[in-house]
C-alpha cells in the first residue's frame, strides 16, 4: 500500500456509490428539531437558505435535493476529483443552477479562513450535512471537518453527521484489521483483492457455518450473516466501508466531546424513531431517570442497544420553544400518504427493539389521512382520527420512517414539479446508460424515493399510454441494453423471454392498479 499523499490514508482506488440519504433533506432535519423542542433554520417552506455538503462523495445526493428544493442554495465539497467531475457533469445535465460543486481538502479549508469564504461565501448555511465521513478519515481530518462544519453554519443552523458507533461496530474490528493488513502486501491494481481474502479468512476463523465452534464464532454468532451481505452488497461500498487507514467507530460520548471542541452541541438525532426514551424497556427507562447527565444517558442507551451508526443532529446555537409554541408549529405541518398501500403491521424494528403500535390508533391514523382529500395539517389530521396532536406527532414520526406518509411541501412542492419532473427524466435516461443511480425525486415531499429501472419505465410507458406486450418488449429491451436483471418472484434472474416479459407484465398490472397513482400524486412523474 503507497504512503497516503493527498489522500490522507483514505480509499481512493475506487469511487464512492452515488446514494440517496432521506434523513439529511431540510424538511426531515427540521422535523426532527421541532419533535426536540426546537426552533427550525428555516420559518417554514419555500423561504430560502443555503446547504452544504462535506464530503459530498459523486454529487448524486446533493444534486436530487437541489432540484426538489430549488429555492436554496447548495454547496458540495469532496477531496476526491472523480467525484466532483461526475457531480458537476450530473449538475449540468439535470439543469441545475442552484448547485455548486468544489473539490477541497478540509484540512486546507480549515488552515485557511480567506480560502474558505471564498470557496463557499461569506454568508453562513442553514445546514451542513456530512454522511459517512467521520469516522472513516484519520483524526486530524475528522477535527478539519467539525471546524469547518462550525465555521460554516449558521448560529441558529443544524449540522447532521452520521458515524459508526461502539458498541455495535465492535465485532467488525476483526474484519478490518484483516481488510489493513492484506492492503499492505496487496497488488494496488486489484483493490478488492484484500476485501475478499479478508471474508474468505475471517469465515475460516469463525468455523462451522451452521454452528460457529470457535471463541470468535461463538462471541459473534451473526458474523456469518454480516460477510454473506458484504459479499452480495456494492464493493465499492465494503471498500468504502473497511478500507480506510482512519476507520474508527466511537463511542457517542467520545463523538460529542470532540464536537464540543467545536462549539456544536447535541440536539436531536435525525433517526426519528431514536427520539422517544418511553419506548425504552422499562429497567432502562428507570436507570436513565437516575442520571442526570445527557451524555452518559446516550451512553447508556448506545450500550443496551448496542447501537452501530448513529445519524446525530448539532448546532452552534438554538431557539428553544415554549410546549405551546412547540405545539403550534407541530400542529401547522402538512402530511400526505407517500406509500399507496397501508403497512401490513404497525409492527418497527428500531434500536430499541421491536416496537409495537396500537393498532387501533394507528389505523384510525392511517385512514383519516387516506380519507382526506390531499394532505392535512396536523392539527386537522388529529382531530379527524381523534388522536391528541403530541401522540400523532410521535405515530407520524414512525409513519414518516417506515414511508407511509411524507412531509408536504405545499405551494414549494408544487414549485418544484416541473424541474424535478425533468430531472427524473434525465436521471432515468442515464440509468439506461447504466449510470448507478436508484432515487428519483418527489417533490411534494422534498424527498426521494427508492425505484428500480423497470418500475420507472413501465411507469412512463404507462403514463404516456402504452400497454400490454408493447410496453413489456420495449421496456425488456431498455433493461437488457442496461445490463439489467429481470428478477422472479423470489428474486432470481430470468433467462427466458417468455419468463421475462410475464414478470414485467405482472409488474406493470400492479403498477397500474397501485403504484402509477402514488408516482403521480407525489410528483415524481406527470399524470
Amino acid at each position: 500500500m503507497a504512503s497516503p499523499t493527498w489522500n490522507h490514508g483514505y480509499f481512493t482506488q475506487d469511487v464512492y456509490t452515488a446514494g440517496f440519504f432521506r434523513e439529511t433533506a431540510p424538511s426531515w432535519l427540521d422535523f426532527a428539531a421541532l419533535l426536540q423542542g426546537a426552533a427550525p433554520p428555516r420559518a417554514g417552506e419555500g423561504a430560502p437558505f443555503r446547504y452544504l455538503d462535506l464530503g459530498c462523495g459523486m454529487g448524486f445526493h446533493i444534486a436530487l435535493l437541489a432540484a426538489l428544493y430549488p429555492e436554496g442554495q447548495f454547496v458540495g465539497i469532496d477531496f476526491h476529483p472523480q467525484h466532483i467531475a461526475h457531480g458537476r457533469g450530473l449538475a449540468q445535465r439535470l439543469g441545475l443552477s442552484n448547485l455548486q460543486l468544489h473539490e477541497a481538502d478540509l484540512l486546507t479549508l480549515q488552515a485557511d479562513p480567506a480560502a474558505r469564504r471564498t470557496l463557499l461565501g461569506p454568508n453562513p448555511f442553514a445546514y451542513v450535512v456530512s454522511h459517512g465521513v467521520a469516522t472513516w478519515v484519520v483524526e486530524p481530518v475528522q477535527q478539519a471537518l467539525l471546524a469547518v462544519a462550525s465555521a460554516s453554519l449558521g448560529p441558529d443552523g443544524l449540522f447532521y453527521c452520521s458515524y459508526n458507533t461502539h458498541p455495535g461496530w465492535l465485532s467488525r474490528s476483526a474484519l478490518h484489521q484483516l481488510i489493513h493488513l492484506q492492503r499492505q502486501r496487496s497488488d494496488p491494481a486489484d483493490p478488492q483483492a484484500p476485501i475478499r481474502w479478508a471474508i474468505a479468512t475471517q469465515r475460516a476463523l469463525l468455523g462451522d457455518a451452521k454452528a460457529p465452534n470457535t471463541p470468535f464464532g461463538r462471541s459473534f454468532p451473526g458474523m456469518a450473516g454480516l460477510l454473506a451481505q458484504h459479499e452480495r452488497e456494492d464493493p465499492r461500498y465494503v471498500s468504502q466501508e473497511y478500507a480506510n487507514d482512519g476507520w474508527q467507530p466511537l463511542y457517542v460520548a467520545e463523538m460529542h466531546e470532540r464536537c464540543a471542541a467545536h462549539k456544536l452541541s447535541p440536539l436531536t438525532s435525525a433517526t426519528l424513531t431514536e427520539l422517544f426514551p418511553g419506548l425504552l424497556p422499562v429497567e432502562l427507562r428507570q436507570l436513565l431517570e437516575r442520571e442526570p447527565n445527557p451524555t452518559v444517558r446516550a451512553t447508556l442507551i448506545d450500550i443496551a442497544v448496542n447501537q452501530s451508526f448513529r445519524r446525530d443532529v448539532f448546532c452552534r446555537g438554538v431557539q428553544r420553544l415554549t410546549p405551546a409554541e412547540q405545539l403550534e408549529r407541530l400542529s401547522a405541518l402538512r402530511f400526505r400518504l407517500q406509500l399507496p398501500q397501508p403497512l401490513k403491521s404497525y409492527e418497527f424494528s428500531t434500536s430499541y427493539g421491536t416496537v409495537r403500535g396500537d393498532t387501533a390508533v394507528y389505523r384510525r391514523a392511517d385512514q383519516a389521512l387516506a380519507d382526506a382529500d390531499g394532505p392535512l395539517e396536523l392539527a386537522a389530521w388529529a382531530e379527524a382520527a381523534a388522536i391528541e396532536p403530541q401522540e400523532l406527532a410521535q405515530l407520524a414520526a414512525f409513519l414518516l420512517t417506515w414511508n407511509r406518509v411524507g412531509l408536504d411541501r405545499g405551494e414549494a412542492g408544487e414549485a418544484a414539479v416541473a424541474g424535478v419532473q425533468a430531472a427524473n427524466q434525465r436521471i432515468g435516461e442515464l440509468r439506461e446508460a447504466r449510470a448507478p443511480y436508484t432515487w428519483l425525486g418527489a417533490p411534494r415531499i422534498g424527498n426521494g424515493v427508492w425505484i428500480s429501472l423497470s418500475e420507472q419505465l413501465l411507469a412512463q410507458g404507462l403514463a404516456a399510454g402504452l400497454s400490454g406486450e408493447l410496453l413489456t418488449t420495449l421496456v425488456r429491451g431498455s433493461l437488457l441494453g442496461a445490463g439489467a436483471v429481470i428478477p422472479g418472484k423470489k428474486g432470481e434472474p430470468l433467462t427466458q423471454e417468455s419468463a421475462q416479459l410475464k414478470a414485467l407484465q405482472q409488474q406493470a398490472t400492479q403498477l397500474e392498479q397501485q403504484g402509477l397513482g402514488w408516482l403521480q400524486s407525489l410528483g415524481v412523474m406527470g399524470g
